[in-house]
């Protein structure tokens, strides 16, 4: 693939994984299969993997928007979504402790092999690059269960899809 295609390829995926995480938001688990099933064309692991501006997989926005078969479907069917960190290395699991469903949710992920003790934001040089430097030191590893008990960030998140829906 010469040069040109590959970045004209970009906006067309960047357009699918769009169309998959809006069909998240709104639901439609339908849809969803649809877009990230092999037989859809080639890539649906990478769509099932790629992240947003804000570095949200497809699993950090079902675990967001609560859908439980959903949730299931992706962790089931790409499991290397529960890897997958976002702009501050928190997995869907982390997330999943901060909304209202955290005991389905987490279970769900949980079986699918989300790991329990794995931290967010551990790497310096991410903080250094993420973040201004008078915030880095405000930084801890944390692990899942702290989300559990200090809602706010997730509900923020939460109310960052919701006006991402349309």
């Amino acid at each position: 693939m010469d040069t040109v295609a590959f970045l004209q390829s970009i906006a067309t995926f960047q357009e699918r994984r769009e169309m998959v995480h809006q069909a998240i938001r709104h639901g439609s688990l339908e849809q969803v299969t649809s877009m990230l099933t092999p037989e859809e064309g080639s890539g649906a692991a990478l769509l099932a993997v790629g992240k947003n501006l804000y570095g949200r997989c497809s699993l950090h926005v079902a675990v967001l928007c609560q859908s439980e078969e959903i949730v299931q479907f992706i962790a089931n069917k790409f499991p290397e979504t529960l890897r997958v960190g976002d702009n501050l290395e928190r997995i869907a699991l982390h997330y999943a402790m901060g909304v209202d469903k955290v005991e389905t949710i987490s279970n769900i992920l949980i079986k699918a092999g989300a790991k329990r003790v794995l931290k967010d934001l551990v790497s310096p040089k991410l903080v250094a690059r993420t973040l201004p430097p008078e915030y880095s030191v405000l930084l801890k590893g944390r692990q899942p269960t702290y989300y559990f008990m200090n809602k706010s960030d997730i509900l923020r998140l939460q109310d960052d899809e919701e006006s991402l829906r349309g």
